[in-house]
C-alpha cells in the first residue's frame, strides 16, 4: 500500500496528507463511476433498556460527535478523492490519461486533519422512515469522491 505524505501545513486548519489509492482503491472508485455494486450498507438496530431515561444518548448532538470521533480514529472516514494537484477528479479521454488509472490525473486520498474535527451536513442525514433500506437504496447514488462515507440515523 503506498504511503502518506504531507503535502501542506497551515497554522489553524492543520495538517495535509495524500497518498495514492492502491488496485483495490482504485476498483473501488471505477465501480462508483459506473455501476455502484461495491457501495456498502450496513443496518443496525439499537434500543435503550432503560427507556426515556437514556434518551440524549441518542440525540442529533451526541451522534455527531461520536461520528467527528469516529473519523479522527478512522481518518478515511473524511478523508477526499482528488486528483493531482488538489484538481477534482476527471475521466481521462483516450489519449489524456497520464497513468494507467484511466483519470486524467492519479487519483489520490486527501486528508485535511481540519476537515476531520468538523461535521458538514451531509455526513450525517437524520430522519423517519419506516422502510430505512429503500430510503437509502433507492434513488441518486449518495456517495461520492467528495463524500466517501455518509451515516443515515432513522428514527
Amino acid at each position: 500500500m503506498p504511503g502518506w505524505t504531507l503535502v501542506d501545513t497551515h497554522p489553524t486548519q492543520g495538517r495535509v496528507f495524500q497518498r495514492p489509492l492502491d488496485v483495490t482503491e482504485l476498483c473501488f472508485l471505477w465501480d462508483g463511476f459506473f455501476n455502484w455494486t461495491a457501495d456498502s450498507s450496513h443496518h443496525y438496530e439499537l434500543r435503550l433498556s432503560s427507556g426515556a431515561r437514556d434518551a440524549h444518548i441518542f440525540s442529533e448532538a451526541n451522534i455527531a460527535r461520536a461520528w467527528v470521533s469516529t473519523k479522527r480514529r478512522f481518518p478515511l472516514a473524511g478523508a477526499l478523492v482528488r486528483g493531482a494537484d488538489n484538481a477534482p477528479l476527471r475521466v481521462a479521454t483516450d489519449s489524456k490519461a497520464d497513468d494507467s488509472s484511466g483519470f486524467a490525473s492519479e487519483p489520490h486520498f486527501v486528508v485535511r486533519e481540519h476537515d476531520l474535527a468538523v461535521l458538514r451536513s451531509c455526513h450525517i442525514v437524520f430522519g423517519q422512515v419506516t422502510d430505512a433500506a429503500a430510503a437509502i437504496l433507492q434513488g441518486p447514488r449518495l456517495l461520492s469522491g467528495e463524500l466517501l462515507v455518509q451515516l443515515h440515523v432513522f428514527r
